[in-house]
C-alpha cells in the first residue's frame, strides 16, 4: 500500500513505497518473494558487470540458476534498517548499509569456504582487502548498489509484491523459494563432486591441491591473474621458467609417444580446415600448440582417473578451433556466445561430435562461462587448460613435465 501522506506524483509515491502493508501469512509470503526477486536482480547486476570482461556470458554467483542469495540476504537485512536508521542523515544511512552489505559478503564467503573448502572469489589483489574476502573497492560498489536499492529497486519490488493478487502471492512465493532451495542443494553437491575430483587428480599427479583449487574454482582470481603475473615476472627465475615452458613445451609436434593418443587426434590435426586455421591466422599457432599440450595433459588426467581419455583429448583440441574468415554476424556471436559459436563451426567444418566432446567445447572454460561441465572429462580439460595457460602456476606445469624438460635440456 502506498502511503498517502508522502503524496506527490504517482511515480514519486511509487518510489516512496518501501514498507509492506501485508499481514500474517501474506507478509511471510511477501518477504519470501522479495528474497527471490533480489536473488534474480543481484544475478543480473553481477552478470552485467562480468560481461565487461568480454568473456561471453558468465553465470555469476554460486548457484547454477539465475540467483545470488547473498545479494538477497543483504537486501533483507538492509530492509528493516531503512526504518531503524531513518533518523540519521541520508549519507550516513548509505554508508552504514554499505558496511552491512560488506559484512554479509564476508560471511557468505566464509560459509562457502567452510562448507566446500573452496574460495568462490578472492580480493587478495585489491587495495585494502581483508583475508581476500572483502575489500575497499567492492565496499564502494556496495555503496552505489545500496543507493540504487534503497531509492529505486526496493520501493519497486515492494510495490510489485503488494499489487499481486493474494491467490497468486503465496503459491508464487513458495514455488520460487523451493526452486532456489533445490538449486542450493544441487550446487553444493555439484561443487563437492567437482572439488573432490580436482583433489583426487592432484593427489595422483603429485600436485598440491590447495592452491590448484583456486586455479580451477576461483573466478575473480582467474580473471585477475595479469596483476599477479606482472609482479612475478620481475623475478629472473620466473622469467627463465616461462621461457623454458614456451620453448620446450609449446612446440609444434605431438608430445606423447603413446600411439593411442596420436590415433585419437590424428583426424583432427590432419583435417585441411583445422590446419588452415592454425597456419594462417594471427596468434593461432601458439593457441594450437597450447591446446596440443592441453589435449595431452587431459589424456593423462583422464587415464589416471579412469575417464574417457580419447574424448577428452579430442575435445581439448576442438574447443580451440576458429574459422579463418568471419562474417560480421559471426563476430557478433562470438562476443556473447564464444563456445557455442565454436561448436557450430566444428560441427559444420570438421564433423559431428559426441556428447562428451560437446560438453568440453561448450563448458571447458568454467567458471568463466555460463554453466558447470556435466562430465568429468570436461572438468579435466578445464583443469588442464588452466594449468597450461596460467603463467602464475608454471611451477606446477614444470612439475608435471619434469622428465620432458630435463630431456629437452640435455637434448
Amino acid at each position: 500500500m502506498v502511503h498517502p501522506e508522502r503524496g506527490g506524483t504517482p511515480l514519486r509515491a511509487l518510489l516512496s513505497n518501501q514498507f509492506f502493508s501485508l499481514q500474517g501469512l501474506d507478509l511471510v509470503a511477501g518477504f519470501m518473494l522479495y528474497f527471490a526477486v533480489f536473488c534474480v536482480v543481484g544475478w543480473l547486476i553481477e552478470m552485467t558487470y562480468l560481461g565487461t570482461a568480454r568473456q561471453g556470458m558468465i553465470n555469476s554467483g554460486f548457484l547454477q540458476g539465475p540467483f545470488i542469495p547473498a545479494f538477497a540476504c543483504g537486501t533483507l537485512l538492509i530492509y528493516p534498517f531503512t526504518l531503524l536508521a531513518a533518523m540519521f542523515p541520508v549519507w550516513l544511512q548509505l554508508v552504514l548499509f554499505a558496511i552491512l552489505a560488506t559484512i554479509i559478503e564476508y560471511m557468505a564467503h566464509w560459509t562457502l569456504e567452510k562448507i566446500l573448502g573452496i574460495r568462490i572469489w578472492d580480493y587478495s589483489d585489491e587495495f585494502l582487502h581483508f583475508q581476500g574476502r572483502i575489500c575497499l573497492k567492492y565496499t564502494f560498489f556496495w555503496l552505489v548498489l545500496v543507493t540504487l536499492l534503497v531509492y529505486v529497486l526496493q520501493p519497486l519490488a515492494v510495490a510489485f509484491i503488494e499489487h499481486l493478487p493474494r491467490p497468486v502471492l503465496r503459491p508464487l512465493a513458495l514455488i520460487m523459494f523451493v526452486i532456489i532451495g533445490a538449486d542450493y542443494i544441487y550446487s553444493i553437491r555439484l561443487f563437492g563432486r567437482l572439488s573432490r575430483a580436482i583433489t583426487r587428480v592432484c593427489g595422483l599427479m603429485g600436485l598440491e591441491s590447495g592452491p590448484l583449487h583456486d586455479l580451477q574454482f576461483n573466478r575473480p582470481r582467474i580473471m585477475n591473474e595479469k596483476k599477479r603475473v606482472k609482479k612475478l615476472l620481475h623475478l629472473a627465475a620466473n622469467r627463465e621458467l616461462e621461457q623454458t615452458v614456451l620453448t620446450r613445451l609449446f612446440v609444434d609436434r605431438l608430445y606423447l609417444a603413446e600411439p593411442a593418443f596420436q590415433a585419437a587426434i590424428r583426424d583432427i590435426i590432419d583435417h585441411p580446415k583445422f590446419q588452415a586455421w592454425h597456419d594462417h591466422q594471427d596468434n593461432a599457432s601458439l593457441t594450437y600448440r597450447q591446446h596440443l599440450r592441453i589435449a595431452e595433459l587431459s589424456w593423462r588426467f583422464c587415464q589416471a582417473m579412469g575417464f574417457d581419455a580419447t574424448a577428452a583429448a579430442r575435445g581439448a583440441l576442438l574447443c580451440a578451433y576458429k574459422r579463418c574468415k568471419l562474417s560480421p554476424i559471426s563476430h557478433a556471436r562470438t562476443v556473447l556466445f564464444p563456445q557455442t559459436t565454436v561448436l557450430q563451426w566444428v560441427t559444420k567444418d570438421l564433423g559431428k561430435t559426441n556428447r562428451v566432446e560437446r560438453d568440453i567445447i561448450l563448458w571447458y572454460k568454467w567458471p568463466i562461462n555460463f554453466k558447470a561441465p556435466a562430465t568429468m572429462e570436461a572438468l579435466m580439460v578445464s583443469f588442464a587448460a588452466k594449468l597450461v595457460k596460467s603463467l602464475e602456476y608454471r611451477p606446477a606445469l614444470a612439475h608435471l613435465y619434469k622428465a620432458e624438460l630435463e630431456i629437452a635440456a640435455h637434448g
